[in-house]
């Protein structure tokens, strides 16, 4: 079947339409043509996609109807079974297989045509049988075409201007039969002709209470997704906002918390390709206090956010991610795929950020620059050989804190700028 989109289908809202405009449409009950041009666009498509859903119904309940039908024939007047079969077979099933054909082919229009001609075909034909039939009879056959009609315009999934056209191509056609019969026979047919007319005017406005009723649900499912999508945007962004550390971008130890459980530890559908050791890294910005103090809170603060862009820019490359632990701390955290990872990735964040150049107020207002270093302390994790679960993330997390902690102190205590390791030995594998 052709692929049609479907608006309910879609992972977001479309953009282009505020809930404002959906509720003045509902409020004011404004006509179609009167609607922003992205939702008749979107309308027209959810038309479509209701036409493509029940097709394949409507077609099989037709030809169960003509099957039906022809056994009636048999119990009625078996002289007429081959003759009926025979306006079945000719007059239905053609309009029927190039109707399954479109909707493979995603051909909607003449889709929609075959689904209005197939009961305006049938229904000439049935007229047509009336000739064979004593006038009893054939007044009850005339009786379900009127049905056919109203049946019709309360379910085929068309718009109000292809039921009109229905309609009309309906009357027409048992019109020209009834013309074609004997002598006589319109003026004789008058009723079942003026009932025709009066099931179809009858009906009409009952289809179109239900399209207008079609249009205010699809108004307000619209609406509901849209605001659905403004509600999970707005708490993504605040969730963003409660985990990001305001100066410098990175994430905050919340966040740091909920990234590390997500990327770092492995889900239950770990592969072998997936396995790895959990490192941290611990960054502490040397002397930083004695800066502050001399520089000014202004060039501290330019300082953090130059050393957070470069630790962001390096475990981006890693797969890792960043935050800011505390004061002039900052922690990372990647999963070490290959021996010494972490402790390369570590020497290239204190070789960068020693490369760095602070801004700072220089003598007679002018600007000078300053170099900042770095100590770092990396903890290492056994290997991630099984899914983690959720309550041991916290432990995990806690304890290659602690261990970077360890060699952060480490590092400090032997002269700074420099990296320090702790790593944790695989239980099966001590050497390691």
């Amino acid at each position: 079947m052709a692929e049609i989109p479907v608006f309910s289908q879609q992972e977001s809202a479309p953009e282009g339409i505020n809930t404002s405009e959906l509720d003045a449409i509902d409020s004011l009950n404004a006509p179609e043509g009167s609607w922003p041009e992205r939702v008749r666009e979107l309308y027209k498509e959810e038309v479509e996609a209701r036409l493509y859903r029940e097709h394949h119904f409507l077609f099989m309940l037709g030809l169960l109807s003509c099957l039906v039908t022809i056994g009636l024939d048999a119990l009625i007047n078996p002289a007429m079974v081959k003759e009926g079969a025979i306006l079945r077979i000719l007059a239905v099933c053609p309009i029927t297989l190039l109707g399954m054909i479109a909707a493979q082919k995603g051909w909607t229009r003449i889709l929609a045509l075959c689904i209005i001609a197939a009961p305006t075909a049938f229904a000439g034909l049935v007229v047509h049988l009336t000739f064979h039939l004593p006038p009893h009879f054939a007044a009850s056959y005339l009786t379900a075409t009127t049905l056919i009609i109203g049946l019709a315009n309360t379910v085929l999934p068309i718009s109000m201007r292809w039921l009109l056209a229905f309609d009309l191509a309906f009357i027409a056609t048992a019109l020209a039969v009834l013309a074609l019969g004997p002598e006589g026979t319109i003026a004789v047919r008058a009723d079942y002709v003026f009932l025709l007319c009066v099931v179809a005017g009858g009906t009409l406005p009952l289809a179109g209470r239900i399209e207008q009723l079609r249009r205010r649900n699809f108004l307000l499912n619209l609406r509901t997704q849209i605001s659905a999508v403004e509600l999970r945007d707005a708490n993504l962004k605040l969730r963003d906002l409660s985990e990001q550390d305001p100066l410098t971008g990175a994430l905050n130890r919340r966040g740091f918390a909920r990234a590390f459980a997500e990327k770092i530890l492995p889900s239950a559908s770990l592969t072998p390709a997936a396995e790895g050791r959990a490192a941290l890294i611990m960054v502490d910005i040397d002397h930083f206090k004695h800066f502050n103090d001399t520089h000014g809170h202004l060039a501290g603060d330019t300082c953090l956010t130059m050393v957070a862009n470069a630790l962001q820019e390096i475990m981006e490359q890693t797969g890792g991610f960043v935050a800011r632990y505390g004061g002039e701390e900052f922690i990372a955290a990647l999963r070490e795929t290959s021996t010494d990872q972490a402790s390369e990735v570590a020497e290239e964040i204190r070789k960068k950020v020693a490369s760095l150049l602070v801004p700072i107020g220089g003598e007679n207002g002018g600007v000078g620059r300053s170099l900042v270093t770095a100590s770092l302390g990396i903890g290492i994790g056994e290997t991630l050989a099984r899914p983690i679960e959720p309550d041991e993330c916290e432990a995990i997390r806690e304890e290659l804190i602690e261990m970077a902690d360890v060699a952060l102190y480490s590092a400090k205590e032997s002269g700074r700028n420099r990296v320090e390791v702790v790593r944790r030995a695989d239980p099966a594998n001590p050497a390691n």
